[in-house]
């Protein structure tokens, strides 16, 4: 077994490698969540309107 401090930093490079993976992950959850809330909200007037219409 290693000692605590070459454990200490074995795990720092690990937190340091998966770190930019989080930080994309999230990116990308945002990115997703402001795409789908954009559509959500200009399918509303959209279908407000076709059924004000007679069209639905």
């Amino acid at each position: 077994m290693g000692t605590v401090e070459s454990r200490v930093k074995a795990n720092r490079n690990i937190d340091n490698m998966l770190t930019p993976k989080v930080e994309a992950r999230d990116a990308i959850a945002l990115l997703l969540g402001v795409v789908l809330s954009i559509t959500g909200i200009c399918a509303c007037p959209g279908v407000y309107a076709r059924k004000r219409n007679g069209q639905m």
